[in-house]
């Protein structure tokens, strides 16, 4: 390979360092206009009335419009349109749009919201997923609360654990947490002389937004043209539709071009979270330490509309018992409607909130058998051909072992770990953790996940046409480098088409891990029929033959692609030599509503890392000091953007692990910026050391699979782990605070002892929320977990066990 497996230097890298990339909000159109949006002052309520006279009389705004002026269905969401573009009878959370202005100036549109004046009746409010599964709770939407229960059953779980040696039951509970990318929603929208509308916008899926847009506006999809800008960080976020259809409707009534820009509180708002989860795991092993069986009940917050929540929470059901061996399964997994903020894709969809439950239930699995918490993943991974929780047998290979054995070299884990003296000062403590992880590659459970690419080899250059979009992962120069290395030119001679509906095939969504593997694939697969095209072209006309063309079977392809590339102006039938791919991954099945029983993908990815902390038992500050990451991509196709994914993904997980929350309360909002909702700042960010293990995938282009979204996953479990290991506490509720440590150690100081509540730190709200709910007796469909005398919140069963 001459290109394929090399750190190729960024195709997009120069005009984004220099300034020179054009980001939704760097364009201006003469006569622009500025729009913005008025939303809920209500988290649940009623509207009575609408009046916009006051708004449009005011000087230098073009137009006010409300639910009654869009043309086509009041509905879009991302998988399931249940979401108004602007309310008409009713807001379901504090984001909801209720108007929309288009106006002069952005001062002057801000000024005319004020204008509007909305009667509301405001309606009960339901902010807790647990409470909206009762009988009697306030109805977010007319059919319900529950937007989808999906279920896996394997084996026979009651019998599995009374045969165990040992059970633990734990509850555990994660965050919401905000995407936070660098750029904030914008857009900008105008209709051409042709009469077609142009959207342009940072999103992850230019095919996906146009579908939403005409269905919204009322126009066949091929009078809607949407055109990527440089997107500055998404993390699935920006798979749902944000300014897209709001300011195509302004642009159609006012004939005029619209921009759109959020602020940062109105991004924080409005758009998706990563769906906050409650969830009650028990897991239980024989006496070597195996695996037995494994039981959990995941209750997600999807909030007020659906989403991505019924895939996500579909993936916490099928990722819930880890990449381990288990013969006996059952798994129940809510998605739960709530007033709050609407809950959907976010980096690993669904799973690192499973796979920090999973983790903890693995590493007090060891810590109660006395095995190595390393040995013990290792005794129970999958590996060769392995079953699924859904009954899938899948050839893993190796992976999983890989990961593990690497990153306890790579740590120096047995040294570490069993180290005597774990002091790091005056009351701090060093401590070490591990977990690991795994996760999809693709869309599957029935989904036909293509991707579709075009080549055309033109005078001096080979032009690549195909709508993946570059959101900062680096897939513009994954995708060159394997058509330079496919056609075995000069990356110098690849071009990048910007995704565009009217120009770029469709690539399907920049998500799930899957533009390197699926995309890849189409572009090989395009650089194959290109060849095809060209030899029919040799063989069909008296060309001059380029030195190196031995006869008509086969050809010396780098000298022939020269010859052409080296060609000025156009040649006759040069035009015509184009190769044209779509690419479908191996089928899947939808999974059995009863059972779980199905083929959940068609790709996996594995990995593992360990963490080190020093923990302040006076403070309870926790100060992350390494992580070492080693996973497996099946092939790097450009080593130095994997390592960056690896880098990112980490801090995405120490983020998680240690700081960030959403806190909502009633369905407002209280941490409404970036001043309160704390993420990791360069300062904040650890040593990452990493490991790229190449365990090539069968069906992935030159072996490759995707990586972005695992590694994030393994992280949060891993600092837990540490925590523990340091101050021997457990923490089931991340963000990991100080605070949290702090109460955690004195409960563990009065354990046993007859203590007054006052006596111990106060609790946090979410804290105190939690522990009331889950130890609350609950007739619904959320079981209460069995009381425990431990402050660990888990119990130990020995021998034969009666449930």
């Amino acid at each position: 390979m001459k290109i394929v497996g090399k750190s190729i230097r960024r195709v997009d890298g120069l005009a984004k360092v220099t300034g020179q990339a054009r980001y939704p909000q760097d364009f201006y159109l003469e006569g622009m206009l500025y729009a913005k949006a008025l939303r809920s002052r209500y988290s649940h309520a009623l509207i009575k009335k609408i009046n916009v006279s006051r708004a449009r009389e005011l000087e230098g705004v073009r137009a006010v419009l409300t639910a009654q002026d869009v043309p086509g269905r009041n509905l879009f969401g991302h998988m399931i349109a249940d979401q108004p573009v602007l309310c008409q009878d009713k807001v379901r959370f504090r984001g909801d749009a209720v108007a929309v202005v288009a106006a002069e100036s952005e001062e002057i549109a801000q000024e005319a919201l004020s204008f509007i004046q909305v009667d509301y009746d405001p309606l009960p409010v339901v902010s807790d997923p647990r409470q909206a599964l009762k009988p009697d709770a306030p109805r977010v939407h007319e059919k319900g609360n529950i937007l989808t229960h999906y279920k896996i059953r394997k084996g026979d779980v009651e019998k599995a654990f009374q045969e165990a040696h040992l059970v633990i039951e734990s509850n555990y509970r994660t965050p919401c947490v905000e995407h936070a990318y660098l750029q904030p929603e914008s857009g900008i929208a105008y209709v051409e002389d042709t009469g077609d509308l142009v959207i342009i916008v940072a999103t992850q899926c230019v095919y996906i937004d146009r579908h939403q847009i005409a269905r919204s506006l009322g126009l066949p999809e091929e009078k809607v043209k949407v055109v990527l800008a440089e997107t500055g960080g998404a993390f699935g976020g920006r798979e749902d539709i944000s300014v897209q259809i709001l300011i195509g409707l302004l642009a159609l009534k006012t004939g005029r071009p619209v921009k759109m820009t959020y602020s940062r509180e109105e991004s924080i708002l409005s758009t998706a979270k990563r769906h906050p989860a409650y969830m009650r795991y028990k897991s239980g092993v024989d006496r070597e330490g195996r695996l037995l069986a494994w039981e959990a009940e995941i209750i997600a917050d999807t909030g007020a509309y659906a989403s991505s929540g019924a895939a996500v929470v579909q993936n916490m059901a099928m990722y819930a018992s880890g990449p381990y061996k288990v013969d006996n399964v059952k798994i129940d997994a809510y998605a739960v409607y709530t007033n709050n903020t609407f809950a959907g894709a976010m980096r690993a969809f669904g799973c690192p909130q499973v796979t920090f439950a999973s983790e903890m239930q693995m590493n007090k699995l060891a810590a109660a058998l006395g095995m190595d918490e390393y040995e013990f993943r290792r005794r129970n991974a999958m590996v060769g051909k392995s079953e699924f929780a859904t009954g899938y047998l899948a050839d893993v290979d190796n992976c999983q072992i890989v990961c593990l054995d690497e990153v306890v070299r790579l740590s120096n884990w047995k040294e570490k770990r069993y180290r005597q003296n774990k002091e790091a000062g005056k009351d701090r403590f060093y401590g070490i953790g591990i977990a690991a992880g795994f996760k999809n590659v693709g869309y599957g459970s029935g989904y036909v996940d293509s991707s579709s690419a075009e080549v055309e080899l033109m005078p001096g250059k080979v032009r690549l046409k195909i709508s993946a979009v570059d959101q900062g992962q680096g897939v513009e120069t994954i995708l060159c480098q394997i058509a330079a290395e496919e056609l075995a030119i000069s990356m110098e001679n690849v071009e990048y088409t910007n995704p565009d509906t009217s120009v770029t095939p469709n690539a399907g969504s920049s998500s799930a891990s899957r533009q390197t593997f699926n995309s890849g694939n189409a572009v090989r697969l395009a650089c194959l029929d290109l060849k095809k095209n060209l030899q029919q072209l040799l063989d069909s006309r008296k060309w001059k033959r380029p030195p190196g063309y031995p006869g008509h079977t086969s050809y010396n392809w780098s000298n022939i692609l020269q010859e052409f590339l080296s060609m000025e102006g156009e040649t006759e039938g040069m035009a015509s030599v184009i190769g044209r791919a779509t690419y479908v991954p191996p089928p899947t099945t939808p999974l059995d509503p009863e059972t779980g029983e199905g083929i959940p993908a068609y790709s996996f990815g594995f990995g593992a890392q360990v963490a080190e902390v020093v923990v302040d038992k006076r403070t309870g500050q926790v100060d992350l000091k390494k992580v070492y990451a080693a996973h497996d991509v099946g092939r790097a196709i450009n080593p130095l953007q994997v390592e960056g994914q690896i880098e990112g993904g980490v801090v995405m997980g120490q983020g998680y692990a240690l700081m960030e929350e959403i806190i909502l309360k009633e369905g407002e909002t209280l941490t409404p910026d970036l001043a309160t909702f704390d993420i990791p700042t360069s300062l904040d960010v650890c040593d990452i050391e990493s490991a790229i293990l190449e365990v090539p995938d069968r069906h992935g282009p030159y072996g490759a699979r995707g990586v972005g979204e695992m590694t994030t996953i393994s992280t949060a479990p891993a600092i837990a782990a540490a925590v523990h290991d340091a101050v021997g506490v457990w923490i089931d509720e991340l963000p990991v605070t100080a605070e949290k440590v702090v109460r955690a150690l004195k409960e563990k100081e009065f354990q046993g002892k007859d203590v007054r509540e006052e006596t111990l730190p106060e609790k946090t709200l979410q804290e105190k929320d939690f522990q009331d709910q889950a130890l609350r007796e609950d007739k619904g469909i959320a079981h209460a977990p069995r009381r425990t005398t431990s402050h660990e919140n888990w119990v130990i069963f020995k021998g034969d066990l009666n449930v």
